[in-house]
């Protein structure tokens, strides 16, 4: 089983500039389509569980309720399996620690992120966490 865990007790949320935030439409890939989803920007430190691999810590883009967009130096192939774990920022400033289940959408290289920009599909979210992303997309 693949595991995302947090290091001692070091926080990982590192917000940007709260006013900067704002709702955006991002594609999200299924196999055989793209559908557009409500996203809202998110740049948090986010650990990533891969089979046969160290944890990684990848930058969040953005987020919406079946997934995240995340860049990082590593390319991953369509349908990789993962396991994330990030503190979502809440509108009451707190936060809430997550743990999820995903699968590489896509993955493609930009020069302006500097590193492979890639969707990762939420699996078998769970309802605290689906509460959690309802508050953050209102606030």
């Amino acid at each position: 089983m693949l595991t995302a865990s947090y290091p001692g007790e070091k926080s990982m949320v590192d917000t940007l500039n709260p006013s900067a935030y704002d709702k955006a439409q991002a594609p999200i890939q299924t196999d055989n389509e793209r559908r557009l989803a409500e996203r809202k920007l998110l740049g948090i430190r986010v650990l990533v569980a891969l089979p046969g691999r160290p944890e990684i810590e990848v930058r969040s883009i953005d987020i919406g309720m079946g997934g995240m967009g995340v860049v990082s130096e590593l390319n991953l192939a369509p349908g990789t399996p993962c396991n994330l774990a990030f503190s979502l920022p809440q509108p009451d400033g707190s936060s809430h620690k997550a743990q999820v289940a995903g699968t590489i959408a896509y993955s493609t290289y930009s020069s302006k992120r500097n590193g492979f920009v890639k969707g990762v599909r939420f699996m078998g979210i769970s309802a605290a966490l689906l509460a959690a992303l309802e508050a953050y997309l209102r606030g």
